[in-house]
């Protein structure tokens, strides 16, 4: 995981209306993060996002959103079915805003 920012344009409008004047937002990038084939569909990678929502929450260092650029469809699907939401021009490029995520992690 990063420190980065993103351009508020590559929002949802009902999302960036919500947020104040600025050119961009803090975001913390999730690098790639994988499965052995061996161990696949065992929900190690929900566990994996899981743990990276859990450390943005207990950082110091504010966040708006979690980012990630998704390798492939059945990455960005993956990510998708976790509630992350397409980022700007690139399909595989996802956000999950970290009030969303923290709900998640509630349930």
């Amino acid at each position: 995981m990063a420190a980065a920012e993103v351009p508020v344009t590559g929002l949802p409008d009902d999302l960036r209306r919500k947020l104040p004047r600025y050119p961009t937002v803090p975001v913390v990038r999730i690098g790639r993060l994988a499965v052995d084939v061996r161990h696949d569909g065992k929900g190690l990678g929900s566990i994996l996002v899981a743990n990276a929502i859990g450390r943005v929450l207990r950082s110091e260092i504010a966040a708006y959103a979690l980012t990630v650029d998704a390798k492939d469809e059945a990455a960005a699907g993956f990510y998708r079915h976790l509630g992350f939401l397409p980022f700007g021009p690139v399909d595989k490029a996802l956000f999950l805003p970290v009030a969303t995520a923290k709900k998640l992690l509630e349930k």
